[in-house]
């Protein structure tokens, strides 16, 4: 088979040692996109140089949604801590706070 290269959508490992492992499949382009990362522009810097595929990622809906509610998170979590974050209502106040700031 003679193929451009294939792109993996769902790729949780985004470590050097798996990014490596990738070519020997095929695959050219491996994307984060089932929970994405709490802070894109930290992870487009340390993978900037040290991957031999292409990379990318979304914004983790968890991360936001836990900022919105006060209770931010960042790296190494890819999933909010259960709390008020997660699983309280948000009040307009917290929201008006972050969104002004």
């Amino acid at each position: 088979m003679l193929a451009p290269g294939f792109i993996d959508l769902h790729q949780h490992a985004q470590d050097p040692a798996s990014g490596g492992s990738r070519p020997s499949t095929a695959v050219t382009t491996a994307l984060e996109m089932e929970i994405g990362v709490p802070d894109v522009a930290a992870f487009l810097e340390r993978k900037k140089g040290r991957s031999l595929i292409n990379y990318g990622t979304t914004a983790s809906h968890a991360a936001a949604r836990s900022r919105a509610f006060g209770t931010p998170f960042g790296e190494p979590l890819l999933i909010a801590p259960a709390g008020p974050a997660t699983i309280g209502r948000r009040r307009p106040s917290r929201f008006n706070s972050w969104n002004s700031g």
